[in-house]
Order: structure tokens, then sequence, then C-alpha cells
């Protein structure tokens, strides 16, 4: 009788440290998804001034690309116009 009464006494205490540990994990679920919840609105919060730096970068860029271009082309065209005038001097 003894031995069963041990036995019950192992089985509850058992029992006890799973209700434990299932409590534990429901908070830290909770925990978990309230740290998911956070990070998403960072995310919200911080994508507009992200959004506004990646398209003032990118209109800097083309900025850049364009008066390179703008340069080439004018001295191209600079060069076609002093070429033309030397063969037209040499011509005389």
């Amino acid at each position: 009788m003894k031995e069963r009464a041990n036995q019950v006494t192992e089985l509850r205490d058992k029992l006890k440290k799973i209700q434990e540990l299932n409590s534990q994990q429901k908070r830290l679920i909770e925990q978990v998804e309230k740290a998911d919840r956070d990070i998403a609105k960072v995310l919200e919060v911080a994508s507009i001034p992200m959004m506004r730096k990646f398209v003032k970068e990118m209109a800097d860029d083309l900025q850049t690309k364009t008066l390179t271009n703008t340069r080439i082309s004018i001295s191209v065209n600079q060069l076609s116009t002093s070429t033309k005038l030397i063969v037209y001097f040499n011509k005389f």
C-alpha cells in the first residue's frame, strides 16, 4: 500500500511539473508573438524614412548620371564641331 501511495505522489509531482512547464510554454509563446508584433510595428514606422532615403539616393544617382551623360554629349558635339571647322579651314 505504501508503495502505491509513493507512486501516486510521484505521478502528482510529475503532473504538477508538466502543468508548470505548459504554463511557462504559453507565456513564452505570448512573449514571442508580442515581440513579432512589436517588430512589425517598428518596421512599418521605419519603412517610410527608409523608403524616402532610398528614393533620394536613386534621384541623386540618376541626376549624377544625367549630368555625366550631358557632359559627354556636349563634349562630343564640341569635338564634332571643332573637327568640322578644322576640315573646313584645311581646305583653304
